[in-house]
């Protein structure tokens, strides 16, 4: 069994939120819980089930309508067949806004894992989603389906990981039917600098999608290119600390001149293990 727990603070600028005048923007700082348990048992020689369950729960101080709690249980099951592995997996997340119900989301998942050619190790998977929001934006409620292939490799310390997904979801309003394909890769690599041991890992990836409906207001059917880019390098000490320092940027471009846009976000995160 293992616990964590912990807590973050933040400031953010330049909010924007639907009010009563339209669209307004405003300033606000938050305090977020977050909490999460875990049980993995042995089961027979070749079989490990382990369940999950995390809690996230956010308060801002001006803008109570964003306050939200998130709830999600998993329940994993692996079995050992010779050098390869198969399993399945189901989760449950239950999103609550501003008190309220706000959206519940169910996802199956088969997968399975074995050596290929050249020392790569290669993981499929299918994985089934059931969304259901709120009456207000049930126009939304969508089933999604996705098959994903991972290869992953060491060459001595350093690993590279590649993966490959198609994704096809079904909402109930039509517009919303959309299809996407996405393709990562993430190479982790120690390193020393200052004669301190590191570890530094990078990701690319990009993801296009495509809607099945034509805009009604462009006149067009909206097509969607989303570039993500991540670095981070981190430092594990052994007392149990770690300290991780992150930048991401996600560039999205669209048809629609109202889908684009841009998101950096840089992060630092101190940790400690008991």
């Amino acid at each position: 069994m293992s616990f964590s727990l912990g807590l973050t603070v933040s400031n953010s600028d330049n909010i924007a939120f639907l009010s009563g005048a339209g669209v307004s923007s405003d300033d606000d700082s938050s305090i977020t819980l977050r909490g999460s348990a875990n049980g993995k048992w042995q089961i027979g020689d070749n079989g490990r089930l382990s369940l999950d369950y995390a809690f996230s729960g956010t308060r801002y101080s001006a803008i109570g309508s964003r306050d939200n709690n998130l709830h999600l249980g998993t329940a994993t099951y692996t079995h050992r067949v010779g050098v390869s592995v198969l399993g399945g997996s189901y989760a449950i997340g239950r999103y609550q806004l501003d008190g309220e119900d706000f959206l519940e989301i169910d996802v199956a998942s088969l997968f399975f894992g074995t050596p290929g050619p050249w020392g790569w190790v290669l993981v499929g998977r299918y994985t089934a989603t059931e969304k259901t929001f709120d009456a207000a934006l049930s126009e939304r409620d969508a089933s999604a389906d996705s098959v994903g292939i991972s290869a992953s490799r060491r060459f001595g310390d350093t690993r590279i990981r590649l993966e490959l997904s198609q994704a096809g979801e079904d909402a109930s309003s039509d517009f919303l039917d959309n299809n996407s394909t996405t393709v990562s890769i993430n190479l982790s690599q120690p390193l020393r600098l200052i004669d301190q041991p590191l570890r530094l890992s990078l990701t690319a990836g990009i993801s296009e999608r495509s809607y099945d409906r034509l805009d009604p207001y462009y006149g067009v059917t909206r097509e969607d290119t989303r570039r993500r880019y991540q670095a981070a390098l981190s430092r594990e000490f052994d007392s149990g600390l770690s300290i991780t320092g992150s930048a991401s940027h996600l560039d999205s471009s669209s048809n629609l001149p109202s889908a684009n846009y841009d998101q950096t976000i840089i992060s630092f995160s101190i940790n400690q293990r008991f």
